[in-house]
């Protein structure tokens, strides 16, 4: 409108007084009241203070919004650089070589110049926008400024130089100039909106000026969308509509079948393209989620083509397991029940009594556990009035049990076996699902300093070496020495968890990155975090204990000295069992959970490759390309019964407390590491021993009648459920489960008391086993000498003692 106007009228008409525009100066009183303005001094005046309280009114809400999720409240205000910088370069070009005889500000030449300046204007807003949205870099610069910069330099090189502009040295030649500007802001600006209108059109699936619709759950309808591939050398040096338009090529076309089974493919091979490239994280991420997106829409297409078919209207079942979860084979099975089999009996070795509990517990005994984690908790609806979640770990049902048993004077060690819950975004290759199994063992009770904390880390030792998973490492520290080194450094109470979670990702992101939540995230001053860095960046062995105690500031404080103290005493006894070859003494290593309050340790298997992808761009379940990480942890817990016995007994009421520690062991990761291995040295998936077998006739009852005898001795056995079984057909039934001893029945054999027992052996070629060949027909052992003779072989033998190859 005001364009039009000056267009219409002239730049004269701002001019014009206000009172008089606007009738006023009829009224005496209120003349006297306004002071005397031109119509432009008036857009001036009310521009001016609309503009201040809009920028005060969003700083306030930024500053409240910042503030309460921890972050710096200042940080914002570098970001409005860029607008006073654009206004300064608008500014000096107007002015030369004055306002008073400005070319452009005394002609009708301010109205386009006003239009370019606005064009550049929102083509700036609407870039930093895009870079929030779009999660680029902020844009400091535009090129569009080029123009401006070149118009403010020619302007004034009389003032810079004293030399006449090359350009704008005449009126004529300064319009040619001004409407060469407005034309190019005004084509790059009308690019820029058609790039940025058919991204977000493209992206919803939706025409312009159109709005989605809900489907019959009331879920907002969106069309999948593809990405095209790409290279993201340098995504981050991408204008953020460039990303868009780049990102989201989907056109407004009827969807088909195999139209989008076409971009699943296409997108599968950018993300793998992406990840062999190794872009940023938040790029693949976005890569990942796309194609789920898009096979859920492929997922829902061929429902809805299979509802279309009269013979096939019930809809079509999907059959897959749960996002996070897997099945087990029986080979598979045999290896995770191996692993099983020697964590509980070292468990029962260390002179654990097993426990077990609900696997779903009351929301409230769960709630304020866990800190940051607690968002992983699995709900169940309400049940009845009951608020139900699936247990995320043992340690919390443990400690429910003895404040609800009574034990709280008992000292006990207690062990479970089972799975537990995580809504967590599954990493399958590395054994980190969303259904997992986890072996705990507690120690509950008052003893003396030390000792336990030692005995569950020899413990933890034991079991990861019988294991075979390789060479490891236990990380350990302690809390108190933790939170003293916070206090020391200046880090807030009310900080101090939510610090040493950012501190405990520190084995996963560089300490730039560390630091970056501290203060931009959660709000640290940046020299407190400094400070906090030169601690953690520590590791090593009982010596680093000596550097700790030469800290005067840090033995001042009571938490860090008690802590140090504790940690020298328990390095004295890990050195009584012989384990400090395994031990490494952390300062970085925090644990998220918040119930910790004294030693705390992890167990580490480093990775070697990165996970491999399938065709369809999902990591594969090959365990042999990748290592798992944390395979184990634990520490102590002394206030976490207490907290449920003081809930229980009521506000302002005594309660006891029960200190604890334990370990927790990840069996599903501890599987990863094995499983390849398992695969590679050819082992069995059954502990089959014998195969009862007859030659000739059926012999159905006396081969039961044997298959009984050997399973009463302990001896595991099988035969074929046929009346009368072709002989090769039970061999083959047998090889196929590698089954060691066959032993076969024949009428004349049997009635000398006699049957023929064939030894059966396997090897690996080239990655496969095959049976090997032998012209021995057998041996003959006496029917009731069977069982010993069985017995006394080397491969029962070695069976026996845990050998299945």
């Amino acid at each position: 409108m005001i364009y039009v106007i000056s267009g219409l009228f002239g730049t004269t008409f701002w001019d014009s007084d206000f009172l008089t525009f606007t009738g006023l100066d009829k009224f005496p009183a209120v003349a006297k009241l306004v002071p005397k303005l031109g119509l432009n001094d008036a857009f001036m005046v009310f521009g001016g203070f609309g503009l201040a309280f809009n920028i005060l009114h969003s700083y306030i809400n930024v500053f409240k919004a910042r503030v309460s999720h921890g972050q710096s409240p200042f940080t914002p205000l570098l970001l409005l650089l860029p607008f006073p910088m654009s206004v300064a370069l608008e500014v000096f070009w107007l002015s030369s070589p004055s306002f008073t005889e400005s070319q452009i500000l005394n002609s009708a030449l301010f109205v386009p110049f006003l239009c370019a300046w606005g064009l550049q204007f929102a083509h700036q807003v609407s870039r930093i926008i895009l870079a929030h949205v779009t999660k680029q870099p902020f844009p400091w610069w535009d090129a569009m400024w080029i123009w401006s910069i070149v118009g403010a330099v020619d302007a004034n090189l009389p003032l810079l130089i004293h030399h006449p502009p090359l350009i704008q040295s005449s009126m004529p030649r300064t319009a040619i100039f001004v409407y060469i500007t407005l034309a190019v802001s005004f084509l790059s600006y009308a690019r820029f909106c058609v790039l940025v209108i058919n991204d977000i059109t493209n992206y919803l699936g939706i025409a312009c000026f159109t709005v989605r619709k809900k489907d019959k759950c009331g879920d907002w309808v969106e069309a999948a969308e593809a990405l095209r591939a790409f290279s993201f050398r340098s995504a981050h040096r991408l204008q953020p509509y460039t990303i868009l338009h780049a990102t989201f090529v989907r056109g407004m076309t009827t969807t088909t079948f195999d139209t989008l089974s076409q971009e699943v493919q296409q997108q599968s091979s950018l993300l793998n393209d992406l990840r062999k490239q190794q872009a940023d994280p938040v790029v693949i991420e976005e890569a990942r989620k796309k194609l789920g997106d898009l096979k859920k829409s492929l997922a829902l297409l061929q429902g809805a083509s299979g509802a279309k078919d009269a013979a096939k209207k019930k809809e079509r079942l999907l059959l897959k397991t749960p996002k996070g979860t897997r099945d087990y084979g029986a080979g598979e099975m045999f290896c995770r029940e191996h692993v099983e089999r020697i964590v509980k009996d070292c468990f029962t070795t260390y002179g654990g009594s097993c426990l077990d509990t609900p696997v779903f517990e009351r929301k409230d005994i769960l709630a304020g556990k866990y800190g940051e984690d607690a968002k992983l908790i699995f709900d169940l609806q309400d049940q009845g009035g009951e608020q139900l979640a699936l247990r995320y770990d043992h340690t919390v049902p443990l400690a429910r049990y003895l404040a609800m048993s009574g034990a709280i004077t008992a000292q006990s060690k207690l062990w479970q076996v089972g799975k537990v819950y995580r809504r967590d975004n599954p990493v399958m290759s590395k054994g980190r699902m969303r259904e997992f199994s986890q072996a705990d063992f507690d120690v509950a009770g008052s003893w003396d300093p030390m000792i336990p904390d030692a005995e569950l880390i020899s413990l933890l030792c034991t079991i990861l070496t019988r294991l075979e998973v390789g060479e490891f490492t236990v990380k350990m520290n302690h809390r108190k020495i933790l939170d003293g080194i916070f206090e020391v450094c200046g880090v807030p109470p009310e900080k101090i968890r939510i610090i040493s979670s950012a501190v405990d990702k520190m084995d996963k992101l560089p300490w730039v990155e560390v630091k970056k939540e501290m203060t931009e995230e959660k709000g640290l001053d940046s020299a407190v975090a400094d400070k906090i860095g030169e601690y953690v960046k520590h590791k090593g062995g009982p010596s680093l204990l000596e550097q700790l105690r030469a800290d005067d500031a840090l033995m001042a404080n009571p938490s860090a000295k008690l802590g140090i103290e504790e940690m020298g005493i328990l390095f004295t006894y890990l050195k009584s069992y012989n384990v400090l070859d395994k031990i490494s003494f952390d300062l970085s290593l925090a644990r998220g959970l918040d119930y910790y309050t004294g030693i705390i340790y992890e167990a580490i298997k480093k990775s070697s490759k990165k996970a491999a992808v399938d065709e369809e761009g999902e990591e594969e379940l090959d365990e042999s390309q990748v290592g798992v990480g944390s395979i184990a942890a634990g520490g102590r817990y002394d206030n976490l019964v207490g907290m449920f016995t003081a809930a229980a007994a009521g506000e302002g009421k005594k309660s006891a407390g029960l200190p604890c520690v334990g370990v927790s062991i990840g069996l599903d990761r501890i599987f990863a590491l094995l499983w390849p291995k398992w695969v590679e040295k050819g082992m069995r998936s059954k502990e089959t021993m014998a195969y009862v077998m007859a030659a000739g006739d059926g012999l159905l009852a006396e081969r039961v009648e044997l298959v009984r005898e050997l399973r009463e001795a302990g001896i595991k056995t099988d035969f074929l459920f046929k009346n009368k079984p072709k002989l090769p057909a039970q061999f083959a039934a047998g090889e196929k489960d590698e089954v060691p001893f066959a032993i076969i029945l024949g009428g004349d054999e049997l009635k000398e008391g006699l049957v023929t027992v064939k030894e059966q052996k396997w090897e690996l070629v080239d990655g496969k086993k095959a049976k090997i060949e032998s012209n021995d027909k057998g041996t003959k052992v006496r029917r009731d000498q069977l069982i010993q003779w069985l017995k006394d072989t080397q491969t029962f033998k070695e069976w026996s003692s845990g050998k299945w190859a």
